[in-house]
């Protein structure tokens, strides 16, 4: 039984060595650059409920 034991904790041992690795390595890649987020502006389009309104408010005057 203590056999198996120290078997298991040597192959834990291993994987957290191995993960610790490749976090590190990744840690040195240079990171890809990410716009910052700007709030979206909706632009009226002929598709917007919004437009179709107006165009219909100025086509009766």
């Amino acid at each position: 039984m203590l056999i198996f034991v120290q078997h298991w904790v040597r192959s834990q041992e291993s994987v957290i060595s191995y993960q610790l690795s490749v976090i590190s390595s990744l840690r040195k890649l240079p990171t890809p650059y990410t716009p910052h987020p700007t709030p979206y502006t909706l632009h009226p389009t002929p598709y917007t409920p919004l437009y179709f309104n107006l165009t219909a408010i100025i086509a009766k005057l």
